[in-house]
């Protein structure tokens, strides 16, 4: 991580850990490893400062702004933990789709234009028209469903003693909000992953993994939020198969 990374509510800069990672690494080690250990994720790192970014658009309206949560820099590092040993598992075991091009290494927005340039080209080849729709999911790591998450988490191969670790740490979750030196009060979060957290863009690639296997005559590519349905069809058929 940047040293630069704005620190939680806590206010502890990652560049003080750094400067006393010689004389606290075997504490944090034995730590994390007892977060593993008993699938539990401490209360204190479950609590987020979110700091409301700017779109586009009237930022005076919330739904223009992106809630970007600032989180306890050593809740960051066992996420981070956490997330590279879980990431190793669903490579090698295959477990992501191949449709999908974000939150992956060596993947990204190209990998996703590669996949759908590369359907529309093998459309061509067989003599097939292909209709394009782009998709972009608004809130998507807000509106996350925990339950939902729970059974694709078990969908993927999660052990169970995984699943308990994930649940405590998506739930009893809380936050305030900061707008300058101005602070609400801290209410509980119910759905959703935390913006700016390690785990989230895991998470959310985990909860629509299962995406391309419902779409039965057409080809499903995402990336982050971003999702395109191609649909090839023969010429003068085109009309009969998007309906269908």
């Amino acid at each position: 991580m940047a040293t630069n990374k704005a620190p939680g509510f806590d206010k502890i800069p990652l560049r003080v850990i750094k400067d006393c990672l010689p004389a606290i690494l075997p504490s944090l080690t034995s730590i994390i490893n007892a977060t593993f250990d008993s699938a539990y994720f401490p209360t204190v790192w479950r609590i987020s400062e979110v700091i409301p970014i700017p779109k586009e658009r009237d930022h005076q309206v919330a739904n223009n702004n992106r809630p970007t949560s600032l989180l306890p820099i050593l809740s960051k590092v066992c996420e981070r933990a956490a997330h590279d040993q879980f990431t190793s598992y669903l490579l090698s075991e295959n477990r992501l789709s191949s449709k999908q091009s974000g939150n992956i290494k060596l993947h990204s927005t190209e990998t996703s234009v590669i996949h759908t340039t590369d359907e529309i080209l093998s459309a061509i080849d067989k003599k097939k028209l292909s209709a394009v729709v782009f998709l972009d999911m608004s809130k998507a790591f807000d509106s996350i469903n925990h339950e939902i998450l729970y059974a694709k988490l078990k969908d993927v191969g999660a052990s169970e003693s995984v699943i308990v670790w994930f649940r405590s740490y998506l739930s009893s979750r809380y936050q305030a909000v900061r707008i300058y030196t101005a602070l609400s009060d801290r209410l509980p979060v119910s759905c959703g992953v935390p913006q700016g957290s390690i785990l989230g863009p895991l998470l959310f690639s985990i909860y629509v993994n299962d995406h391309p296997k419902k779409f039965l005559t057409s080809t499903l590519c995402r990336c982050h939020q971003a999702t395109n349905v191609i649909l090839p069809s023969r010429p003068g058929k085109c009309g009969r198969t998007y309906e269908q």
